[in-house]
């Protein structure tokens, strides 16, 4: 087998595995168009490759190159130019003129418009004044324009590409070329994968300490968006192992070097689990406060024997069921509390009441939910201020950070959570941390609410804890007894076939 070097730009991806990275392609090269195979991962058409490797015969295939290793030619392709030119930065230019434009000079475009761009009259609606409208635009941009260029060939847009420019100005290149995965980390939208595809084509080696540490921080996000905190360390080196073809050992050595940097942490829960730093730090925190706010108590007697329960009955035009009023019980006299229950159990006078009582008692109350639309209904229902939490907390975007903390706490007493089963672990430790010390929370939720799509399901492990006040609301309440949509939906919920026929003689709000 005689190893030869060849060079050229992927044609086509034939065939591509994303867990083994075989790939089959279509290379064009001086000689012609050859398939070249291989494990040469994160390949697409556009790439510009010189390949080191052998022609092998194969039974059914025929002659293909055999890729022994591969290196991408880091100076901007087709696609990177065209992408650039019609991203709007080049005033004149549109998708259609960029097509035109790189159809006729390929990578080199640049280089014509800033050199000879008198030969883009040729091209089918560019006139004088157009070109030089295109010529000026592109040389007031000329000390960026490459980096731009370059960045925007590895699969970045042009706002990403200026936003990386931004922040490292004339270092660009020599952290692409020396660390590429640093603006991974740094920047909101580049990612492992991006950065990776950068690393190979400046030859950083797959074994680099910067590439192991950037896949260990990469596994870890992936266990986050499936909902986990942590993962055991036994599964989480195997998922590496396959997934990135990094071994055992050099893993384990990599999150010894996270832990020192404060980016992960490890905890042996008769099992050692591994943790991105972060959540470790707001698991923690979260089970600390509630700890000590589940310290709180309050002589339940004393919201029956003042007779506010009366009072309140009388505001609000109801009669409270008895599993109200022993929510108002625990809600008053637990410093955490839940309350759960389908839809019609009563859930919203509840709140009424509890907002009604507050006011009796002299205790200053809050209501939130996760969402504007949470936050909105439950404005209506009770007639009583309901924000959302990020608005509570004054969330401030241009920084990423709550104004509202420890050190700039909220004021009130009693601090309701409707919808708290979206609430993730993240936001619940930044609402914890902005909560006063002495203040009672209540978490409301709908039994059959959507769980949280951040990492966490805090609520059901509060309940499942058992430590936590908790009262089930399972009656339906009077003024929904003549709701076929209620009725329907505790139905369903519990497993039996929902009323549907006339015969059935439901309230006219249910139709099928």
């Amino acid at each position: 087998m005689k190893e030869k070097e060849m060079r050229g730009f992927v044609e086509k991806i034939n065939y591509s595995n994303d867990q083994t990275g075989f790939t089959v392609a279509k290379l064009k090269t001086d000689e012609g168009s050859i398939t070249i195979v291989g494990i040469i991962p994160f390949l697409r058409p556009g790439d510009e490759v010189r390949v080191e490797g052998f022609f092998e015969e194969h039974q059914i295939y025929g002659r293909r190159f055999r890729v022994r290793s591969l290196e991408r030619i880091s100076r901007p392709t087709k696609e990177g130019v065209e992408r650039y030119l019609s991203s709007g930065a080049v005033k004149g230019v549109g998708p259609v003129i960029a097509r035109r434009i790189v159809e006729a000079f390929g990578d080199q475009a640049l280089s014509v418009i800033e050199d000879d761009p008198e030969r883009l009259k040729d091209l089918h609606g560019i006139g004088e004044k157009r070109v030089e409208l295109i010529r000026r635009s592109i040389l007031e941009e000329k000390d960026t324009r490459d980096t731009i260029v370059l960045l925007m060939s590895f699969g970045m847009t042009r706002g990403l590409a200026s936003k990386i420019l931004k922040a490292y100005g004339k270092d660009t290149i020599k952290v692409l070329k020396e660390n590429p995965y640093r603006i991974a980390e740094d920047i909101k939208g580049v990612g492992f994968q991006k950065a990776d595809r950068i690393a190979e084509a400046f030859k950083i080696p797959k074994d680099s300490p910067f590439r192991i540490k950037a896949a260990i921080l990469y596994v870890l996000e992936r266990i986050v968006d499936d909902g986990h905190t942590c993962f055991p360390l036994e599964g989480f080196l195997a998922l590496c192992e396959k997934d990135l073809k990094i071994s055992r050992e050099l893993a384990s050595k990599a999150i010894g070097q996270l832990k020192e940097e404060g980016k992960v942490e490890t905890e042996d829960r008769g099992e050692v689990f591994v943790f991105p730093a972060p959540l470790f730090l707001a698991e923690n925190y979260v089970a600390g406060r509630l700890k000590e706010m589940l310290e709180f108590r309050l002589d339940r007697r004393l919201i029956d024997s003042n007779a506010y329960l009366k009072r309140i009955e009388s505001d609000i035009g109801l009669a409270l069921s008895s599993e109200q009023r022993e929510a108002l019980r625990v809600c008053l006299g637990e410093g955490v509390s839940i309350v759960t229950g389908g839809p019609g159990t009563g859930k919203t006078t509840l709140v009424k009441a509890l907002i009604l009582l507050c006011k009796r008692m002299g205790l200053r109350i809050v209501l939130c939910a996760p969402t504007g639309r949470a936050a909105k209904r439950l404005n209506e229902v009770t007639s009583f201020e309901a924000k959302t939490i990020h608005r509570l907390l004054e969330f401030n975007p241009e920084e990423n950070r709550f104004r509202r903390d420890e050190r700039y706490p909220l004021t009130g007493d009693v601090f309701v959570v409707d919808e708290v089963s979206m609430v993730d672990l993240p936001l619940m430790y930044h609402l914890l941390k902005a909560v006063p010390k002495g203040a009672r929370l209540v978490f409301v939720e709908d039994s059959d609410q959507l769980p949280s799509v951040g990492p966490r399901n805090v609520l059901r492990d509060l309940i499942a804890s058992g430590v936590v006040g908790t009262v089930r609301l399972g009656t339906i309440s009077r003024q929904y007894l003549g709701s076929a949509i209620v009725l329907n939906a505790h139905r369903i919920n519990s497993g039996l076939m929902p009323f549907l026929r006339t015969r059935d003689r439901l309230p006219s709000d249910f139709l099928f």
